[in-house]
């Protein structure tokens, strides 16, 4: 089955601080490009729906989790394949996507397989470590 949107963004969510959610569907409702759809499994975070209610100008999937991590991968990646989503962006429900990452990420995907996203840490809105995966490749 083809779904709408062409871009997906999958992620797990479980037990964590509320803000860090909360800025990780603030910084994807700001996103430059809107056609995507977020795809969730939630394995145990509690109130979710009020916070999709509140910040998801987008569409988003809840799935069941599994019994382990890795089966909610798994789970988030069939959906994908299933629903024939072109671009596929992988997130943690405690980042914050920089406001036209969806855009760049499906502007070089035109030109490459995969897309890897350079990361910068942070701590209570302190960076720890900017750019940290260009240390490594």
């Amino acid at each position: 089955m083809k779904n709408s949107a062409s871009t997906c963004i999958l992620t797990t969510i479980f037990p964590m601080p509320k803000e860090y959610v909360v800025d990780f569907f603030r910084s994807l409702s700001a996103q430059s490009i809107s056609d995507f759809e977020l795809v969730i499994v939630n394995d145990l975070f509690d109130n979710l729906d009020p916070l999709i209610n509140e910040y998801a100008n987008f569409k988003c999937i809840v799935l069941k989790a599994g019994d382990t991590p890795i089966e909610n991968r798994e789970r988030l990646v069939s959906f994908a394949i299933q629903n024939q989503y072109e671009t596929i962006i992988f997130a943690d429900s405690d980042d914050k996507f920089s406001e036209n990452r969806v855009e760049v990420v499906q502007k070089y995907l035109c030109e490459a397989d995969i897309v890897i996203n350079d990361v910068s840490t942070f701590m209570s809105n302190i960076s720890i470590d900017s750019f940290y995966f260009s240390e490594y490749l």
